[in-house]
């Protein structure tokens, strides 16, 4: 059938409305009810007998149904919300000067998106202004069915969520960034320009259609990610990311006014890179509080760092002062800044049968290797500065230059099930900043996306040539060598804290025989009779500020850095032979080449390395 053609009514035909259509198939199925009673007992006397008494006494009552109450039924109009009426004519049936079609059209539009809305979300201001109790339909099924079946199979409620992400989506498409009092002619002109924009990036549209059906699929195994959509899921609303409160007494001086209204979405590539558009996410705010609130925030960042300036003085005069504590405050974070009655230091040590150089290249060597083995399906490592670094003062002075990078840890499955529940889309990733001037090294942890100052690691390493018996090797303050816990980590013991998955054969220093070196198997006692040895001290400082989820948080990481820090020397030792013998030239290309195929493997594949 052509678009020319219409549907033609059969002769005698008379529409049929839902009401009448619902009798109709009433009687047909009383017709073929009976049919199948008389086949039953057509060859039985009795049974006859039966059937016709039970026609008989059914025919007043069926009688007086179709000829009085349905008579009267249809003699009063049903109530307009049981009526099949026509919608009045779409905007693009409209004649450019036909103002009582564009009208209508308009006033349709606005009756569709409150309907639309009320189905999707209804804020608590809106029942407020209501006085009503409608809540969000789709949304409530969801929670509904979480009740029902429990956060432990909430694949079951895979297609509740399903339909909300796709209410919520179409929403997004048809009225999105539109604002509250934009009519139906913008409205169908963003429809438009839209259609125009998919037809011409197919490419993105089909990145975008396989995304949506592998998180569908994921769903349905069970394998659940409620941040895909717990954040209005498929956009962020602008008004979430409020601007800083540049002026009055709640000043928070945290961010600018400028530096609001976060980019829209991950998802809105389908309608417009938001790239093409630099000025999109900045306010129209006035120049003038602009200069005023950076004014005021440049005054507060001199003041604070003169107060940093000053606690650093008074520190290092002691004997035990804490440089890389105090140290300079664009480095890291003082102690005092982040309250360290807070926090949880520890000391780990591991000896190991090497020396301090040959350690360099060791270290840089498996820092590469294992970054391989741990990135894939969108999640592991990304390098975003590797270069060197002066002009630094770190560990009380001693060290000004080294080498400097910046990378960030997508983890996002590598976390129990109970954390990601709890924790927010963006929250799973960790920016990590070192400062390596071997054989002192300094790492910082944070999540500035999310968690802001709330969430701080530092990790402060210093190497010697010794068995692990300086007791003050990282020049501790008497305050912190009260509250430091020391272990002591034996990379030969396969049952203390690695767990089960983390023996291989190949990486087991029990077994492990170097041909090049000489050196293995580690057998016991081995850490007293060893030769060459050197030890690494590893202070890991932790600050978790969130009230609630402080000791969930805190016994998980003091869980996994023994693990974290066992394995990679296992693996370091078991590969001496790969990496013996390196120089320090060869190690930065290895880097290099490193950070490509990290970029490219992280895009493709499924998550790979070490899971909670």
């Amino acid at each position: 059938m052509t678009s020319a053609e219409t549907v033609k009514e059969e002769p005698g035909r008379e529409f049929m409305s839902a009401v009448k259509g619902r009798r109709e198939q009433d009687r047909k199925e009383w017709a073929a009810y009976w049919n199948i009673r008389w086949k039953e007992v057509e060859n039985s006397f009795v049974g006859k007998y039966s059937y016709y008494t039970n026609r008989f006494l059914d025919w007043p009552v069926t009688w007086f149904r179709e000829n009085i109450v349905e008579r009267l039924h249809d003699k009063h109009k049903m109530p307009y919300y049981h009526r099949k009426i026509s919608r009045v004519p779409e905007i693009d049936e409209c004649g450019v000067n036909d103002r009582i079609c564009l009208f209508e059209a308009e006033e349709q539009f606005r009756l569709d998106k409150l309907v639309d809305h009320y189905i999707r979300d209804v804020t608590f201001k809106t029942l407020f202004y209501l006085n009503s109790f409608v809540f969000p339909i789709l949304y409530q099924r969801f929670t509904q069915c979480v009740r029902a079946e429990g956060y432990d199979h909430l694949y079951k409620c895979a297609k509740h969520v399903d339909d909300y992400e796709n209410a919520e989506l179409n929403f997004f498409i048809k009225y999105g960034e539109l604002g509250s009092e934009q009519t139906v002619v913008a409205c169908y002109m963003k429809q438009k320009h839209r259609l125009i924009w998919e037809r011409r990036h197919p490419e993105i549209m089909e990145e975008r259609k396989r995304a949506h059906e592998e998180h569908t699929e994921n769903m349905n195994k069970d394998k659940f990610n409620m941040h895909f959509w717990i954040k209005d899921n498929i956009y962020r609303k602008k008004q979430d990311y409020p601007p800083g409160l540049f002026f009055g007494p709640n000043w928070d001086g945290i961010k600018l006014p400028t530096e609001g209204d976060h980019p829209i979405s991950r998802d809105w590539r389908y309608y417009q890179k938001l790239e093409e558009e630099p000025d999109f996410d900045k306010p129209n705010y006035p120049k003038k509080w602009n200069e005023m609130a950076k004014a005021a925030k440049e005054a507060k960042d001199q003041l604070k760092m003169a107060n940093n300036g000053t606690n650093e003085n008074n520190n290092n005069g002691g004997t035990n002062g804490n440089g890389a504590a105090n140290g300079n405050a664009k480095n890291g974070i003082s102690l005092q800044e982040k309250g360290h009655r807070a926090m949880i230091i520890k000391e780990y040590r591991l000896v190991l049968p090497m020396t301090v150089d040959e350690y360099q290249i060791g270290q840089l060597f498996s820092v590469a290797e294992a970054s391989r083995q741990e990135t894939g399906g969108g999640e592991g490592v990304q390098v975003l500065r590797n270069e060197p670094f002066e002009g630094e003062s770190l560990f009380n002075g001693q060290f000004s230059s080294g080498q400097y990078t910046h990378k960030i840890y997508h983890f996002d499955s590598k976390v129990p099930s109970l954390l990601r529940a709890i924790m927010p889309k963006g929250s799973m990733s960790v920016h990590e900043h070192a400062w390596n001037a071997y054989p002192y090294c300094k790492t910082e942890l944070t999540n500035p996306d999310f968690m802001k100052d709330s969430f701080f690691i530092r990790i402060e390493t210093i190497h010697l040539n010794d068995r692990g018996t300086t007791e003050n090797a990282l020049c501790l303050t008497t305050d912190m060598l009260n509250k430091r816990e020391v272990v002591r980590i034996d990379i030969a013991n396969d049952k203390e804290f690695i767990n089960a998955a983390d023996i291989r054969e190949d990486t087991k220093p029990s077994t492990f025989h170097s041909e090049r070196t000489g050196r293995g198997p580690l057998l016991p006692s081995w850490q007293t009779n060893c030769e060459p040895v050197m030890c690494a001290y590893k202070l890991v400082t932790i600050n978790f500020k969130w009230f609630g989820f402080q000791k969930l948080v805190e016994t998980f990481v003091q869980k996994q850095y023994p693990r974290l820090f066992c394995k990679f020397h296992r693996e370091l030792f078991c590969w001496m032979d790969r990496w013996y013998g390196l120089t320090l030239i060869e190690i930065r290309l290895i880097e290099e080449e490193t950070q490509r195929a990290l970029d490219e493997m992280r895009s493709t594949g499924n998550p790979r390395g070490m899971t909670a």
